[in-house]
């Protein structure tokens, strides 16, 4: 066995790994590890979901949270701004350099009714199974190092977003679909899918911004 890397810090409770790679886990996946957790009577922590999405990657923090946004759960007050919170905190830290993300204990705690865990699973296996059969590893540069810093600089400006935009219908719904968007570019490596999502979120921008102003 290979002596561990002296010079690489050992990650820390509520850490993880900010880059996406070739062994990030899968959509469906990560699904499977949510659902094993949602047969549980207990609400389930963030903790326990990020841990079972494999949160060694930055990729599933953005495309997970995004997706549950973009779900019908993602309507109920309060899950946005959570997972904006959440989001933004990585992203942060990405474009700060940092090598492990770390995430506050309370943030950690919060919790989800394994019930509606089940309903957002439901909305996501189709655009699991959809998504792994389109998309693959091409362009990998969009999704390197300063590729992923661009996406997290891009994140970050929407979670800024999203919180007062829970008083505008399905403003939110678009922020969760840039945030999955972005998150399944770092996790399939696909370059390609990094710059249609910036081409989406840009005009998604400008379409919110003439409703607001409307």
């Amino acid at each position: 066995m290979a002596a561990p890397d002296s010079a690489t810090p050992a990650p820390q409770p509520g850490a993880a790994k900010p880059r996406g790679g070739p062994g990030s886990p899968s959509l469906s996946d990560m699904l499977d590890g949510l659902e094993a957790l949602a047969h549980s009577d207990a609400p389930v922590r963030v903790e326990q979901m990020l841990a079972a999405t494999g949160r060694s990657t930055f990729g599933p923090l953005l495309l997970v949270p995004g997706l549950l946004v973009l779900s019908p759960v993602g309507g109920m007050p309060g899950i946005p701004t959570t997972v904006a919170v959440l989001v933004g905190m990585a992203s942060l830290q990405i474009l700060a350099g940092r090598r492990y993300i770390w995430l506050p204990r309370w943030l950690l705690d919060r919790c989800a009714r394994p019930a509606l865990m089940v309903r957002a699973i439901r909305f996501m296996r189709p655009l699991a199974r959809a998504s792994e059969a389109v998309f693959r590893s091409r362009m990998r540069w969009m999704t390197g190092e300063a590729g992923t810093r661009v996406i997290a600089a891009l994140c970050l400006a929407i979670c800024i977003a999203m919180p007062p935009l829970e008083l505008v219908p399905l403003a939110n719904s678009t922020c969760g679909g840039a945030l999955a968007l972005f998150g399944l570019a770092l996790t399939t490596r696909d370059g390609v899918l990094a710059a249609a999502a910036l081409v989406l979120s840009l005009a998604a921008a400008v379409g919110i911004a003439m409703a607001v102003a409307g």
